[in-house]
């Protein structure tokens, strides 16, 4: 995880899949039966927005993959027998990679052990 960006919101799966497969290949990534999880029934315009972002990650990683600077999606509502045109931004945000982000000042160092950390063999 330390060389992979992480996308803020719906499209952390599928980029930490995407990546991991262009960096290390298809060996490297495995399927495992993590249990059922139930989800919120969502609206279809919020299923919308979240596909959307799929979709953004997706184009990301392509190869050649151009994103407009601001993503949008374009959706209609009715509204007393009215259509109505609502323009949403799709969040684009990704977090850097953890490993290229500097430690801030006076943070203990990660590999570093612990002052009171027992030593093998030492009895408390």
């Amino acid at each position: 995880m330390e060389s992979l960006s992480i996308p803020v919101g719906y499209g952390v799966e599928l980029a930490t899949l995407m990546d991991t497969v262009a960096r290390h290949g298809l060996d490297a990534v495995a399927q495992v039966d993590l249990g059922t999880r139930a989800h919120r029934h969502q609206a279809n315009h919020d299923l919308a927005l979240m596909a959307a972002e799929l979709l953004v990650v997706a184009e990301r990683r392509r190869p050649g993959g151009q994103l407009p600077a601001e993503a949008r999606l374009e959706q209609f509502e009715r509204a007393a027998g009215q259509l109505r045109r609502v323009s949403r931004p799709v969040p684009a945000e990704e977090r850097p990679p953890a490993g290229s982000v500097p430690e801030p000042p006076g943070a203990p160092e990660l590999d570093a052990p612990r002052r009171d950390a027992q030593r093998p063999g030492e009895r408390r």
